[in-house]
């Protein structure tokens, strides 16, 4: 593991290769005025920030990782990895422009389940969270916060638990896939 990442850059697009299957970093910290484009980053935590850019990419975390941006969309692959207890974080903000998030959720910690925040916050624009895969028992807490624009949030159909959906202009709504869900505790729950 390399002890840290760190560019600045002003008036330059920052891009980054497909790393992160080769190197992990302890951090990453990224900062510039323009776009930032990571091809794949493996680190334990992060902090990634542009000032009307895009931020996009594959991140690996353990950690935290905080993205933000202004006038520009964030487009995240997140394989999150609680590998080490306690609650891994990540903080997704920007205005005017759009927020992606693809996460699978993963920990091999027993006896205490990981655990998992995930925060998105815009203006102006649409946010789409997709939860992939979640690990049994994991509690999980997704906020999402947007003005003037549509909000989802997809979760992987092992959640269970609570969930509250509030909006000021519209009606919300809960749209439910019925399917056959195979209980995830391996107690044969019908769900």
């Amino acid at each position: 593991m390399m002890r840290g990442f760190h560019a600045y850059t002003l008036d330059t697009d920052l891009i980054i290769g497909d790393i992160g299957s080769k190197i992990r970093f302890w951090n990453v910290i990224l900062n510039g005025n323009k776009s930032i484009d990571a091809k794949s980053l493996s680190m334990d935590w992060g902090f990634i920030t542009s000032v009307g850019g895009t931020i996009r990419g594959a991140f690996n975390v353990s950690t935290s990782l905080t993205l933000t941006t202004s006038d520009g969309p964030i487009i995240a692959d997140l394989t999150l990895n609680n590998t080490r207890g306690g609650i891994l974080s990540v903080v997704a903000a920007t205005t005017n422009s759009s927020i992606e998030i693809t996460a699978s959720l993963f920990s091999d910690l027993p006896p205490q389940p990981p655990r998992f925040n995930i925060s998105a916050t815009t203006t102006n624009s649409p946010i789409d969270i997709n939860l992939l895969t979640a690990p049994r028992d994991a509690p999980l807490q997704v906020e999402v916060i947007t003005t003037n624009g549509p909000a989802n949030a997809y979760v992987h159909p092992s959640f269970q638990g609570k969930f509250q959906l509030s909006t000021e202009d519209l009606e919300p709504e809960l749209h439910e896939n019925r399917g056959v869900v195979v209980d995830p505790s391996g107690e044969a729950r019908v769900r």
